[in-house]
């Protein structure tokens, strides 16, 4: 980046002077983040859905304050990339429950697969000739009249959502130990 910004438009500074540039940013960005987590939690009126809101809006200070701390701090990087990868893939995981909450929860949102069209859940070319069309909803389990749903779509989501997770925080795990030798 250092390289690149002097090529770009002539600058000349030492390590110290960047430190400072990005440091500047870090403490314009934390703030005004803050600020809106803070304004959140002071009007925490759907805790189910704001609860979501806060943990993605801390990826700001986390993200800032981590690319920071690995330029000041260049032979601990690897340590705290590791953190910031962790945190990474649990904002992920709650960005997906925050929109399950957004649309209703997950009994709603599986109804509301099931009135979709057939025709949705098809692939576009070439994912069409080596993936089969995906079902967004069918009957699971009948009890007299009632009818529980379930969406092959929806579990599909859910499993690769946690499936990312469960490897994003391995693969950081291993690159900070394979790192470390």
């Amino acid at each position: 980046l250092r390289l690149q910004l002097q090529v770009l438009f002539g600058i000349q500074w030492s390590w110290k002077k960047w430190h400072g540039f990005c440091g500047a940013f870090v403490l314009l960005g934390f703030p005004i983040s803050m600020y809106g987590i803070v304004m959140h939690l002071t009007h925490y009126c759907q805790p189910n859905i704001q609860c979501y809101v806060v943990r993605i809006l801390f990826m700001v200070p986390v993200y800032s304050i981590e690319s920071w701390l690995c330029l000041r701090f260049h032979a601990s990087a690897i340590y705290i990339e590791t953190l910031r990868d962790c945190y990474e893939a649990y904002v992920l995981h709650s960005f997906f429950q925050f929109l399950i909450q957004v649309l209703g929860g997950e009994d709603s949102l599986i109804l509301m697969m099931k009135d979709k069209s057939p025709t949705r859940g098809c692939h576009c070319w070439p994912l069409n000739y080596c993936l089969k069309p995906w079902q967004m909803g069918q009957p699971l389990i009948r009890h007299g009249t009632r009818v529980h749903w379930t969406s092959p779509f929806f579990l599909q989501c859910k499993l690769g959502v946690i499936q990312y997770v469960a490897l994003k925080n391995i693969c950081a795990m291993l690159t900070m130990i394979l790192e470390l030798n």
